[in-house]
């Protein structure tokens, strides 16, 4: 993310865009957008899964932002991932 707002954009904006972040983080770790083959696009709600060992350490906003696509699941620096099946049928419209 930090890549992609370097190449796009300016400093002043940069800096709002963080501060955005930083303000709605909660809002963010809730409500992940699951997009699916179909073109459906759901929200997944991580809240739940913080509260496990294996997740804990996502609890910190700057480990949660760690996070990677592997293959079909999500995955952190940290170890704790996501299958594809849990984001879909833990996910809502």
């Amino acid at each position: 993310m930090e890549k992609f707002l370097e190449e796009n954009f300016q400093k002043k904006q940069e800096k709002l865009v963080l501060a955005w972040i930083e303000i709605h983080k909660d809002e963010i770790k809730a409500a992940w957008d699951v997009y699916n083959d179909n073109g459906e696009i759901r929200k997944f709600d991580v809240k739940p899964y913080l509260n496990h060992k294996a997740f804990e350490k996502l609890k910190d906003y700057n480990e949660f932002k760690k996070v990677k696509i592997a293959g079909l699941s999500i995955e952190w620096e940290s170890g704790a991932d996501i299958c594809p099946d849990e984001l879909y049928n833990n996910s809502y419209n």
